[in-house]
């Protein structure tokens, strides 16, 4: 394959995923609201449970199936279905989301009965539902995404997510999840404002990223800091990656 062809390909995989993002972001949007007009009117309020409902049901057959918004393991199983377990797989599953929003309104849920809902808050549903899948297949994706940058990792511990201002911003929060990929024993950085909006909290936690299916899961109990600077919480970091995320020495909140 030529350098080209390489680059078209990936862009084709990649064009999917983007899109989704955008529309993930749309979506989360019109569903903030979705419900609160209706919550007057019982009958309306009804209706809207089940034409969500209805639209899950059928979003949810789409690929990848149950493997999405399943307990820990369901990745596997979603895999078992005959996904591809690389990145033509994850651009797959965001290709079905996105023709079932492209084909909603000739696709809409049958119905028996009339409808007791207006086509704008048909349509804010809809967004609901589709947000709600957004949000499962979005897990599914970061899973496989962490599974797969594990096993090509070579020894040492490894950057799986990383955004925001990592020095420590009000407006912009950060995130970091690492890892020793031999193990899936990690450590999460986050901040966030304090209550009033003051200062930036530091918090890191050890958690754990099963190899196998990527899934992140936090320590039971869990087991955190909160720090006021970014220097004592990196200081942390570094102790808990020399000390395989044991935290010896150090206390948990």
């Amino acid at each position: 394959m030529s350098w080209q062809e390489e680059t078209g390909a990936a862009g084709e995989l990649a064009a999917p995923l983007a899109r989704l993002r955008l529309l993930g972001a749309q979506w989360n949007s019109a569903a903030e609201n979705a419900f609160a007009a209706l919550a007057s009117s019982p009958e309306h309020y009804l209706a809207a449970g089940h034409w969500v409902a209805a639209w899950l049901e059928r979003l949810r057959g789409l690929p990848p199936g149950q493997g999405a918004g399943a307990e820990p393991g369901g990745i596997e199983a979603g895999e078992a279905g005959g996904i591809d377990p690389g990145e033509a797989g994850d651009a797959a599953a965001a290709a079905a989301l996105l023709a079932a929003w492209d084909a909603r309104d000739s696709a809409a849920p049958a119905r028996d009965a009339p409808v007791p809902l207006t086509a704008a808050e048909r349509g804010a549903l809809t967004a609901a539902a589709f947000a709600i899948r957004y949000a499962e297949v979005t897990d599914w994706l970061t899973a496989r995404r962490r599974r797969r940058a594990m096993a090509a990792a070579g020894p040492g511990w490894l950057v799986l997510d990383e955004s925001g201002d990592a020095a420590g911003n009000l407006f912009i929060p950060y995130r970091r999840l690492e890892v020793d990929p031999a193990t899936g024993v990690g450590v999460l950085v986050e901040t966030r404002p304090d209550d009033r909006f003051v200062t930036v909290v530091h918090e890191v936690h050890v958690v754990r990223v099963d190899p196998a299916t990527g899934v992140l899961a936090f320590e039971e109990p869990d087991r955190s800091w909160e720090f006021s600077s970014r220097e004592e919480r990196e200081r942390l970091v570094g102790s808990l990656r020399a000390g395989g995320a044991r935290g010896d020495g150090h206390r948990g909140r």
